[in-house]
Order: C-alpha cells, then sequence, then structure tokens
C-alpha cells in the first residue's frame, strides 16, 4: 500500500487505510450530492447568496516536518491556533495578516491532535495522542501551565458553552471533565464505549458524543452516536448504526442546535436530529458511491445553510492512496453541492470557521499549510 504521513493522519486519530468495501446504506433517506449543483436550481423555494469562498491566502506553518490538524480561532477573530501534529507544536497565525507570528512547543512526542480556547482566549487547551496527555498554554507567553493525564488518553477537547469545563473524549469507556479553573479533571463520565469526538448543543445542557466500538484494528462504529445529560453526566440516548454509517470519522453541530452532521469516512454525511438521535438523512459527499473517498472535519456556517467538507484522500481498487486537495460545499436543505468544489492544499483533514462567521480555515495534513478563504456571502 502507498502509504505515508504516520499512517495517514487526518482528525482526532491515526486513520488507517482499508480494502475497498462495497457498503449498503439502507433505510436513511439518501441523496447525491454531487448530483446537481446548486446554483441556477429553479426549483429554489428562496435565492439566498451564499459564501464566496474566495481564497485570501495559504499559510506554510514554516516548521520541520509539519501536518496540520485540529485549529482554533480566538473569540475576537485575531489569532489562529494550528495544532502541528508532526512536529509537535502548535502554530500561531496573526488573522489579520494571514502570517505565522510564533509557535507553541509541546513537551515529549506530544502529536498535538486537537485543541480549544477558553472564552477569553487566554488558555489554550492541546490534546495530544502521542503522549495521551492533554496541555494547557498560555497564549499570552506561549508557555505550558499545566499538563494533565487522563487514565486512558485522550482523543478529543469540546469547551463546554458556559466555558467552566473541557470535556475530553478517550479510548476507554469514559469521558474525562476538566475544570478550567484548576486545570484539574474533576470528575469522569461512563460512556461504555471509546469516544472519538464530543459536540455541545448551544444551550451546554447535552453533549452528542461519536462512540467507536474498537474491533480487529479498525475504527468501526458499532454504536455511532451516544447522549449524556451534562448536568447528571448520564447516557441518556444512544443510537446504533444499524447498516447505515460505516467508520463514522467526524461530527459538527449546527450552531442552532437543530442538526448534527456525522461524516462517514468514506463517501456521505448523515444528518442526525441532536435530541432525539433519529437519523433524518443521509447524502453523498463524493463525486460517486463506489470512490472510497475519505473526508475530513467538516465546518458548518453560522446560519445554519452550508456544509464544508474537506476531501482529504481517495484510495483505488488496489488500496493505494491519492491525497485530495479539495473543499466542498453543500446545501443542507437539499444535500447538494454548491458551485464546484474549491482547490486548497494537498490532504485537507480540518475546517474550521471563525467566530464572525467571515472565514473559513482549513489545514491541509500532506504538504504543511492552512488555507485561508472568505466565506462572506
Amino acid at each position: 500500500m502507498n502509504k505515508s504521513r504516520k499512517e495517514v493522519y487526518s482528525g482526532w486519530s491515526y486513520r488507517r487505510p482499508l480494502a475497498l468495501l462495497t457498503v449498503s446504506i439502507a433505510a436513511v433517506s439518501l441523496t447525491s450530492g454531487l448530483a446537481d449543483p446548486l446554483v441556477g436550481d429553479s426549483n429554489a423555494v428562496a435565492v439566498i447568496s451564499p459564501p464566496q469562498n474566495k481564497i485570501i491566502a495559504t499559510v506554510p506553518l514554516e516548521s520541520t516536518g509539519t501536518m496540520p490538524a485540529g485549529a482554533a480561532v480566538s473569540n475576537d477573530n485575531s489569532t489562529v491556533y494550528v495544532c502541528n501534529s508532526e512536529s509537535n507544536d502548535v502554530v500561531v497565525i496573526d488573522a489579520a495578516t494571514n502570517k505565522v507570528t510564533g509557535s507553541i512547543r509541546i513537551p515529549g512526542d506530544g502529536n498535538p491532535v486537537r485543541c480549544v480556547l477558553t472564552p477569553d482566549g487566554q488558555t489554550l487547551y492541546v490534546a495530544n495522542t502521542g503522549t495521551y496527555q492533554i496541555t494547557a498554554v498560555s497564549t499570552a507567553n506561549k508557555s505550558v501551565t499545566a499538563t494533565i493525564t487522563p487514565p486512558a488518553g485522550v482523543a478529543d477537547l469540546a469547551m463546554a458553552p458556559s466555558g467552566k469545563q473541557v470535556y475530553a473524549t478517550s479510548y476507554n469507556n469514559n469521558i474525562n471533565v476538566i475544570d478550567v479553573g484548576s486545570t484539574t479533571i474533576s470528575k469522569t463520565l461512563p460512556l461504555g464505549s471509546a469516544s472519538a469526538q464530543l459536540v455541545f448543543t448551544p444551550d451546554g445542557k447535552q453533549a452528542d458524543i461519536l462512540c467507536l466500538e474498537i474491533s480487529n484494528d479498525n475504527e468501526v462504529g458499532n454504536r455511532f452516536l451516544s447522549t449524556i445529560e451534562t448536568g447528571t453526566g448520564k447516557v441518556v440516548k444512544t443510537n446504533g448504526a444499524a447498516g447505515r454509517l460505516i467508520y463514522p470519522s467526524s461530527i459538527a453541530m449546527d450552531p442552532s442546535g437543530t442538526a448534527l452532521f456525522v461524516v462517514d469516512q468514506i463517501n456521505y454525511v448523515t444528518v442526525v436530529d441532536p435530541v432525539s438521535c433519529k437519523v433524518k438523512r443521509a447524502f453523498l459527499v463524493a463525486p460517486s458511491d463506489s470512490m472510497n473517498l475519505y473526508a475530513g472535519q467538516p465546518a458548518v456556517t453560522l446560519n445554519g445553510n452550508y456544509l464544508y467538507v474537506p476531501y482529504d484522500y481517495t484510495l483505488d481498487p488496489g488500496n493505494n492512496l491519492t491525497w485530495q486537495n479539495q473543499v466542498a460545499m453543500f446545501d443542507v436543505a437539499t444535500g447538494k453541492i454548491v458551485g464546484s468544489p474549491i482547490t486548497v492544499g494537498k490532504g485537507p483533514n480540518f475546517c474550521t470557521i471563525a467566530p464572525n462567521g467571515k472565514t473559513l480555515y482549513v489545514s491541509n495534513g500532506a504538504d504543511g499549510t492552512v488555507t485561508v478563504i472568505d466565506i462572506a456571502p
């Protein structure tokens, strides 16, 4: 197999390319997102100007052995922090100039993959899958202020809407909750499954978790979504994949809290009701169902109308990997692509939108760059 870049790291864990599979996704309303571009659709009920998707800059991370992954943008939209997993640091980008202004070294062979900021922007929490630790960093002086070691490592981080807690998913059966004031684990919530990623509803009362049952060294979602009531810490709902998804890899919440988007590593996005955990529909994001397109972390526009899906890589029938270099924007209401995909760097694996909703940042894991895109209408 033609593999590289630490067994094709993309997102919260090492994604292992698998032999091509014939996947039957039954009992879900499916649409082909690439069949007909939405632009100029005569059946559209209302005309809403879509984002212009103009590339502003391509930012090289300027480190040895770069592999950008997760990113976070400060609430004042001034600073972007990008996890650079292969060089074990977090790169700091000035959003006004789109220039690298410095980096934050993560101790040891950290392999930083995800980061979240406190609402005041003073502390950055970094998930390190190499050392199985969480690093707290002062953004003012770019220094490590605390190192937190969860019992069974860390996969991803999510900041609670209150700004007082950070939830850390893990490879065991628990969610670890970190108190921001003390930078210590304040409680552990039993989940009953390995957890990959977590997102909160806007009111913070519920957390939706992408769960994985590990089988034969492959990440297979037998029980792909669980919901925790944050007040009690109890799992209140669980929805099994039931043949609808295979290899679910990442999730994104609509800002209004009305839709949860689950990215299947191969070809599809499934739309789930975040409260009931029921699958609403799924749509194809690859040019064809047989393409075996591995998609990265998506991002939803602030108005909830559009979903950005990065095309990370594809596998051919011989299981050989080819890096991709596009991000597609889909109309959430129709599941159809809007316009043409945006050409970005090589191996885009993570999308994040600035708090003001005007800029999309794309981490390109295979060429060590970040693409900056103007997404204003």
